[in-house]
């Protein structure tokens, strides 16, 4: 099969769930804050379990944001060319929401136990990697 078709089938197959799982995360969430009377700023220090479905929410977004740009990009006629301008926006405010999202995961994981140190030491590990491939490209 060819890759660039393969590509497109895959990131286009996958939107439909990802949209379908924002949607429901979307009305649990406001369901939930609801049902536990949070008010605007309460969501900066949300319950534990609150905590990882909005980390889970954030990383999620980002993979739809990626998987739709990159469908759109090689449907509409981008397969054979580099990704312009708002292609590349949005890649990378998907990658940023990912990046986010893991960062949120580890976060709502671990601080319970081990404080901010596991999901600071993530943060760092990320950067020092974009760093690294940056220069040894």
């Amino acid at each position: 099969m060819n890759a660039a078709l393969f590509l497109e089938l895959l990131n286009g197959g996958a939107v439909t769930p990802e949209a379908i799982w924002l949607v429901l995360l979307t009305i649990y969430l406001t369901k939930e804050a609801r049902r536990r009377g949070l008010h605007r700023f309460d969501w900066l220090h949300l319950p534990p379990s609150m905590n990882l479905i909005l980390a889970i929410y954030i990383c999620d977004a980002g993979v739809t944001l990626r998987s739709v740009t990159v469908w759109y990009w090689r449907r509409f006629g981008g397969g054979s060319a580099d990704f312009g301008p708002i292609e590349t926006g949005l890649l990378t405010i998907g990658g940023g929401l990912i990046v986010a999202g893991f960062l949120c995961k580890i976060r709502a994981i671990t601080a319970p136990d081990h404080g901010d140190g596991p999901w600071i030491t993530a943060m760092l590990a990320s950067a020092i990697a974009v760093v690294a491939l940056v220069l040894l490209r």
